[in-house]
């Protein structure tokens, strides 16, 4: 009788729990601003499979083009494009189409200054991805 009353317990235990995390799974989904801030932690952490995770490929073209001269690893070489950063916060997100957003982000320098950008992130195949262009880029 224990072992039977040890097994339903369980049974629910177990059934509660794929329940909760059906229901809550959507309730984790990453936004365009998680996709963002982490994008531009990956790049300054030098995190190269995150930063391509995060990234759409001509984003990763154009951050290219920036490391163009650095002749370390491209590890590294985010590392020191980003160097002058302390942190990322991201203070807006307004939708677009329900593929794009524009995300403001505050860029902290170690010198104290704060620099705000916006950034078009694009959903592609399921994942949130910033999408820069050259203008963009270039007018930073």
């Amino acid at each position: 009788r224990f072992l039977r009353e040890n097994m339903k317990n369980f049974i629910k235990i177990t059934f509660l729990s794929l329940v909760s995390l059906i229901l809550f799974s959507g309730c984790f989904e990453e936004t365009a601003a998680d996709a963002t801030e982490n994008f531009f932690y990956s790049v300054k952490e030098g995190n190269v499979e995150d930063y391509h995770k995060y990234s759409t490929e001509s984003t990763q073209d154009i951050m290219n083009i920036s490391f163009a001269k650095c002749t370390k690893d491209l590890s590294d070489c985010m590392k020191d494009s980003f160097q002058k950063f302390t942190k990322f916060k991201v203070v807006d997100s307004l939708e677009i189409d329900p593929t794009t957003t524009v995300v403001t982000v505050e860029e902290y320098t170690t010198d104290g200054k704060i620099i705000r950008e916006k950034i078009y992130v694009s959903k592609i195949e399921e994942q949130w991805k910033v999408n820069l262009n050259l203008r963009s880029f270039y007018s930073r």
